[in-house]
């Protein structure tokens, strides 16, 4: 049978070649012209344990034993995510006001924990999602306690500079 092709007219047709002896599933294909025939490769070794298996058993059982599959029982922790919310918000004013920057990013590090609580508990790692969830909040709290410490630096330096003033 000749190739179909009209590039390859008159050459013999790969997919009608015979398969080797030792190598049934592979087909022979002819040499291209200005290049060396390929070696003929051995037929890779079966896996082990393929031989003898059940089909009708495959695939029944998943996991090990004991491995617990699918959603986690109850509602996921409360993520915390309004503590990191106003740290940021107050954040951005101590910086707009030039007197720090530590609320912002601990409320930035904060609303990152926060958001990881949900796709902890969809993936089964309850104490992870706890863990972060109290870390949101840990993280909320110091952005706030940070915004705090700032604006009575901020409020007492400015006493000091109206009490220094030559007036």
């Amino acid at each position: 049978m000749t190739n179909p092709d009209p590039t390859n007219a008159g050459q013999p047709d790969p997919a009608a070649q015979q398969a080797q002896p030792d190598q049934p599933d592979q087909p022979v294909y002819p040499a291209q012209p200005g290049y060396p025939a390929q070696p003929a490769y051995p037929a890779p070794a079966g896996y082990p344990g393929q031989p003898g298996v059940d089909a009708a058993a495959y695939g029944a059982q998943y996991g090990y034993p004991g491995q617990a599959y699918g959603q986690p029982y109850g509602p996921p922790p409360d993520n915390n995510i309004v503590l990191p919310i106003i740290s940021t918000v107050l954040g951005v004013l101590t910086v707009f006001w030039c007197i720090g920057i530590a609320p912002l990013v601990l409320g930035i590090i904060g609303i990152v924990k926060s958001n990881s609580v949900n796709t902890l508990w969809s993936t089964g790692d309850q104490a992870g999602a706890g863990v972060a969830a109290e870390d949101a909040k840990k993280f909320g709290l110091w952005g706030l306690i940070s915004f705090g410490a700032l604006v009575a630096l901020g409020v007492i330096l400015i006493i000091i500079a109206v009490i220094a003033s030559p007036s």
